[in-house]
């Protein structure tokens, strides 16, 4: 057990060290990641009881350098070397398989990323658009007026229909006072999909129930930020 614990130690120091130096890369997480997992199985067949307390030191050490590793991960991405290494990718998949339907293509539409957002907005808006015209206007119907009971004579039972314009005044002034603040809710979002997973929590697009209007809803897991000790 002494000895696995030194071996953990000494590559805890090494990674430091390298750190300190500015000689770290992603590629000596993966290979740090790999010799943990190596020295791992090989406890495991020596005694399961050093492998439990080997565990929990391993877990406690991949926790503190896995943001770094991420973050120098994205850093360290190259697009244009992972285009070429698609297309030759691409290129093994139809001479290996046969496939003639363009890759590429295929995976942009399950995505769902061949669809332009603002064609849809404008479509959306001018749908709403339309369902308020309606709503507002109904031919055959004076706005602002109301009927009142008068009578055109003695013991007459006709009506006649005058408007009143106090009741349009209050009316508008009613529409024109500030509403209160409402503090937002899942149910008053639609999801639209998932723009990307963090170490603190998902980004989610979606699109108000209300306005029709899109945001970017970021969900933070409380258990993420239990483990940095963000929150008691």
């Amino acid at each position: 057990m002494c000895c696995c614990t030194a071996q953990v130690t000494q590559m805890a120091r090494d990674c430091l060290q390298k750190s300190q130096e500015k000689l770290i890369t992603s590629r000596y997480f993966y290979e740090l990641s790999e010799n943990l997992e190596k020295l791992l199985s090989e406890t495991r067949d020596k005694s399961a009881e050093a492998a439990v307390h080997l565990t929990s030191l391993i877990k406690k050490l991949l926790l503190i350098v896995a943001r770094p590793a991420r973050l120098l991960e994205c850093l360290e991405f190259d697009p244009e070397e992972f285009y070429h290494l698609l297309e030759q990718a691409e290129g093994q998949a139809r001479c290996t398989q046969g496939i003639t339907t363009d890759i590429p293509q295929y995976i942009i539409t399950k995505l769902g990323l061949n669809r332009d957002p603002l064609i849809e907005l404008s479509n959306e808006l001018a749908g709403g658009e339309e369902c308020e015209d309606k709503a507002c206007y109904t031919p055959g119907t004076p706005t602002g007026d109301k009927t009142s009971p008068e009578k055109s004579g003695a013991g007459s039972g006709v009506f006649t229909s005058t408007p009143t314009h106090g009741g349009g005044t209050r009316n508008a002034a009613a529409s024109q006072r500030p509403t209160a603040f409402i503090n937002p809710k899942d149910e008053d979002f639609e999801w639209i999909k998932l723009i990307s997973n963090g170490a603190y929590g998902a980004v989610h697009l979606v699109r108000s129930r209300e306005t029709k209007e899109r945001y970017a809803m970021k969900k933070i897991a409380k258990q993420n930020l239990l483990l940095r000790n963000q929150v008691r």
